[in-house]
């Protein structure tokens, strides 16, 4: 049996990881960091690289120039970045036949703080799921499973928005309901899971009373919930139709089936595609 622990992001620093065990991490950011990461690898990126400091992004950049960097603060692509959290724009830059690109440089609003954290406080494996991904992270699980004493999923939820930070993170259900959906479908595995804590409390909030099993019905609540009409007011706006773009990529359930897998290099977090056992 594998005991399964869910916590919003802003709730980690409460975590007591398992010591001796092995507990694999997994940080679901839908829209849109841990979209785009398996996107980008899918699409022929050798890695993504995750900072939340704008100047070693920057520096980073032009230390690797043929890399894509991409970032966004409050939704919005941040000033001097190639693009920003962009899983559509990313896909076309790879895929388009133009200058040769073999990286990401990434830097977002709440994933990037929250991978940070987690990275400080355990040196467990940590990989990226979210829809695009879900059915090929459940089998590695299932595949890995005998290696494993425990999974702990981490909704990131959102701390700016508007251009402000909140005084408390807001938890839109698309981080939560993913990370059920590969939950789900770990079960529909055979896979014995024992929930502990407040993981299933933290399902009770996505307020979700349909089926995880029903792609559709998924994808159908999740364009009607907060966080994608505040994206799609932003596409309003500004008179383009670019966070709808990337909703759709990031809301086509398992279009992108790769293992983004965190490597660490001193202070460098990188994802890379996994190999198939941990």
């Amino acid at each position: 049996m594998i005991e399964v622990d869910v916590r919003w992001g802003d709730e980690v620093s409460e975590k007591q990881f398992k010591s001796p065990g092995r507990e694999l991490v997994v940080i679901v950011d839908t829209l849109r960091a841990t979209s785009t990461i398996p996107v980008a690898l899918s699409c022929g990126a050798s890695s993504v690289t995750v900072l939340s400091d704008l100047t070693r992004s920057l520096k980073l950049k032009a230390s690797h120039p043929h890399a894509i960097l991409a970032g966004e603060r409050s939704g919005v692509k941040i000033c001097d970045f190639d693009v920003g959290n962009s899983p559509f724009k990313i896909k076309t830059l790879l895929t388009g036949g133009g200058k040769s690109v073999s990286e990401v440089i990434l830097n977002t609003s709440n994933f990037s703080r929250v991978l940070e954290e987690v990275s400080g406080l355990t040196n467990q494996p940590v990989i990226a799921a979210s829809l695009v991904n879900s059915t090929r992270i459940s089998k590695f699980i299932l595949d890995n499973e005998g290696m494993l004493d425990g999974l702990f999923f981490v909704p990131v939820g959102t701390y700016l928005m508007g251009g402000r930070e909140l005084e408390r993170p807001k938890r839109f259900c698309e981080d939560c309901l993913a990370a059920f959906h590969v939950i789900e479908k770990l079960t529909d595995g055979g896979c014995d899971l024992d929930f502990i804590g407040g993981a299933k409390n933290c399902m009770a909030e996505s307020k979700y009373k349909g089926s995880l099993s029903d792609d559709l019905a998924v994808v159908d609540y999740l364009w009607g919930t907060e966080y994608v009409t505040y994206l799609l007011e932003l596409d309003s706006s500004s008179g383009v139709d670019d966070n709808r773009r990337d909703i759709e990529v990031c809301f086509s359930v398992d279009s992108h089936p790769t293992v983004p897998l965190l490597f660490r290099n001193k202070s460098i977090l990188s994802f890379k595609e996994s190999p198939d056992t941990l």
